[in-house]
């Protein structure tokens, strides 16, 4: 088997304790199963991440730039037979969700849901709602994460799995080796006696009570105390000016040999966090024999049992408690220690890679139809006046359909061209109605209204689709549930059906579909969800309220994707709306993109003015029309002139931003030569004014070739430095 990991966002520190749990557990993977082949997909950021040399694994790193097309790409390239995600994420793959196997280590988003921004929470929702509906198995880390999991009303996926992290590698090698004179040794032993809390600064971490319950202990035992913190130091500085008179160190990221130093050193790890997947800190805390005091919920006495001390992690005077215990009973802490040397042994590396590899093995085994009995009804409606001369063919091509399941309804809006008796001659094979109706848009509302299906699309009365269209978008949205809209390609075809071309269909992104509409009408599916999310097409629109649509979808927070497959013909001759009406279609383009987008893309503008002045008016065309670049100049003009209130708004905020970039110029500090993807050009530039002169300075990575660098400043050599692919380097040098 053909095995993909796809480990993208993923860094060591700033995941927290999804790291060191994929180290640990693909370490043990790789080795355990050679007969399988790995493909590792990651980032330059998290190259440390996974380091087997094993023949069985190769490595695939993507870039910052469009990755999971990259991704996409490699897969179509060397296919494999099941994706491993190490964490739900927003993303534009075509390989099927039902064919992935995805750690979600919590759902903590929906029990406190205030520790996140809206945006984050929206794309929370989104990624694991995707997941939740359609993946083939899901991994977690607790019975407690499990458990929420199965309880969750979105849940549809019944291979729900365990996967516990066990000991980190670098947490299993003896600390307590540290050199006396190391550098974290000084640091402690200056800070005397101290509490541990090893954690990023996230909300849920429930840092300012511990502190306030710190507090308390101190003034309640007289004790001299210190808490020493680790972690992403962001937003340290705005916690611990509230209490200026705590003695409060926090040290930033540390590596594990420095933090089992820490560990081995403290009077007790404290770990109150109020929410907790696992609690990975747990079992390092054990194994470098230091006792633990933390939460009594979620995870946490899942896998801290009787080796804990532990208490609700909102009771501050409870907390304040148990640490003036556990310094205090120096019985207790030792008992607490054994406790916890006894724990380590039920959590094991080589039982998660084993219920990993089982899960690969279900899921690349499973067969989900797209067809059949079980398949999702498809609702189809036709708005339809005075169109007798095509709507057959239109008829036609949804009943010459491949899949069966679909609800087929025309809207006619009171046509006296023989349409009805067009529809009269299909019988009970296609419904309808004929009446006056208030237009296009009117007559789809009222389409949707009769409709039931799950699936849904539109077909006007002059388009057709391909037979297998309607296959392949239940196929689409069976194999990849968390997308609320597909599109495919299309033809323009004339009134003879002859191909006469190809629409401008293009991979979907908001920016994309702004720039103008790569979506073709009748080649386009949605869910009943999105529908129920965004409402029904905007009945003050005559003509582009398909694009409309479209961009409200996008709004309301839609997945969308292209599906890189014919599935309709798009009807073009002079008497269509698009091309007999062009005034209006810009007028309303410019009115949508304006609601939806906030702006109008510069194509629109040259677009509206190619037509006044070469297709509009013969005598225009022969003579203004003639003019070079005129369209351009018209176009620009026009631009500026509709933005001229932004265009003010926007001019005081990029003179000051002028304005500091040439204030950081001048006092020193400036960088170059260093990509956005943080890779070196063979020459870089850092400047600064603000580094003292007693300062050391280092750089340090994983080349990504053989070869050597030199470090230059004021025109001497400060440090030189040959390296090797794949190997590590650090380079000190002073400042």
């Amino acid at each position: 088997m053909r095995i993909g990991i796809e480990i993208r966002h993923i860094q060591v520190g700033e995941s927290g304790g999804i790291a060191p749990l994929l180290a640990g557990v693909l370490d043990r993977l790789f080795a355990a199963n050679l007969e399988h082949e790995f493909v590792v997909y990651r980032s330059i950021f998290n190259r440390s991440l996974v380091e087997s040399g094993a023949a069985n694994v190769s490595t695939v790193v993507l870039p910052i730039a469009e990755p999971w097309r990259h991704l996409q790409d490699s897969i179509d390239r060397d296919p494999v037979d099941v994706l491993f995600r190490a964490f739900p994420t927003l993303d534009d793959l075509m390989f099927p969700v039902s064919r992935q196997v995805v750690l979600i280590p919590d759902l903590q988003h929906e029990q406190y849901p205030e520790f996140f921004s809206p945006n984050v929470l929206l794309a929370r929702k989104r990624a694991f709602g995707g997941v939740l509906s359609g993946a083939g198995a899901i991994g977690m880390i607790s019975e407690f994460a499990r458990r929420s999991i199965l309880a969750s009303p979105d849940n549809a996926c019944s291979d729900v799995f365990l996967m516990p992290p066990a000991l980190r590698r670098d947490a299993s090698a003896d600390a307590g080796a540290n050199d006396a004179a190391s550098e974290i040794t000084k640091t402690l032993a200056a800070i005397g006696p101290y509490f541990y809390y090893p954690a990023n600064l996230w909300k849920h971490k429930n840092h300012l009570r511990v502190i306030e319950a710190f507090d308390l202990f101190r003034r309640q035992t007289g004790r001299n105390v210190s808490f020493v913190f680790t972690g992403h130091p962001e937003g340290w500085p705005d916690i611990s000016k509230r209490f200026p008179h705590l003695p409060l160190h926090h040290l930033g990221f540390v590596s594990g040999r420095d933090q089992q130093a820490i560990y081995r050193a403290a009077l007790a790890t404290t770990f109150f966090s109020l929410y907790e997947g696992f609690g990975m800190p747990l079992l390092e805390a054990f194994a470098a024999d230091c006792p633990v005091i933390c939460s009594d919920t979620t995870s946490l006495p899942e896998v801290g049992g009787g080796a804990v001390l532990s208490c609700a992690p909102t009771d501050v005077s409870a907390m304040a408690r148990l640490m003036g215990r556990i310094t205090a009973l120096p019985e207790l802490r030792r008992s607490l220690v054994a406790a916890g040397r006894r724990r380590l042994e039920r959590f094991s590396w080589d039982q998660s890679a084993a219920e990993l590899m089982a899960a690969f093995t279900r899921v690349a085994g499973k067969n989900r139809p797209a067809t059949g009995q079980q398949s999702p009804l498809v609702s189809i409606v036709t708005p339809s006046y005075d169109q007798a001369i095509f709507l057959r063919r239109t008829i036609e091509s949804v009943l010459a359909q491949t899949y069966t399941n679909i609800e087929y309804i025309v809207m006619d809006g009171g046509s006296t061209d023989g349409s009805v008796e067009i529809l009269k001659s299909y019988g009970d094979r296609v419904r309808w109605i004929s009446e006056r109706d208030r237009g296009q848009a009117h007559a789809i509302n009222k389409g949707f209204a009769l409709c039931s299906g799950q699936i849904r699309g539109y077909l006007n009365s002059d388009d057709t689709l391909l037979p297998d269209a309607i296959e392949k978008a239940v196929r689409f949205f069976a194999d990849n549930p968390r997308y609320d809209m597909v599109y495919g390609d299309a033809n323009y075809i004339d009134k003879e059906d002859r191909v006469t071309g190809k629409y401008n269909t293009a991979d979907y992104t908001f920016a994309r579909l702004m720039q103008d509409c790569c979506v073709c009408q009748p080649a386009a599916f949605w869910r009943d969800r999105v529908a129920a999310a965004v409402g029904p097409f905007d009945e003050s629109l005559d003509i582009v309220m398909d694009y409309d649509y479209w961009l409200r979808i996008a709004r309301a927070g839609g997945h969308i994707k292209h599906l890189p497959a014919v599935l309709a013909n798009s009807r073009l001759y002079l008497e269509t709306k698009t091309l007999s009406r062009r005034e209006d279609v810009y007028a309303e383009i410019f009115e949508v993109c304006a609601r939806h987008g906030g702006y109008v893309a510069p194509g629109y503008f040259y677009g509206l003015w190619e037509y006044r002045l070469r297709q509009r008016n013969v005598v225009v065309r022969n003579s203004l029309g003639r003019v070079t670049n005129l369209s351009s100049v018209m176009a620009r003009a026009h631009q500026a002139w509709f933005y001229r209130r932004e265009s003010r708004q926007r001019l005081k905020p990029a003179i000051r931003s002028f304005l500091r970039r040439i204030k950081r110029r001048l006092a020193g500090n400036y960088v170059t030569g260093v990509g956005a993807d943080s890779w070196l050009a063979p020459r870089a530039v850092f400047a600064t004014a603000s580094i003292g002169k007693e300062a050391t300075l280092f750089f340090a990575g994983s080349p990504a070739c053989d070869g050597s660098v030199t470090v230059i400043a004021g025109g001497e050599t400060l440090a030189q430095s040959h390296f090797r692919k794949g190997h590590k380097v650090a380079i000190e040098f002073p400042a």
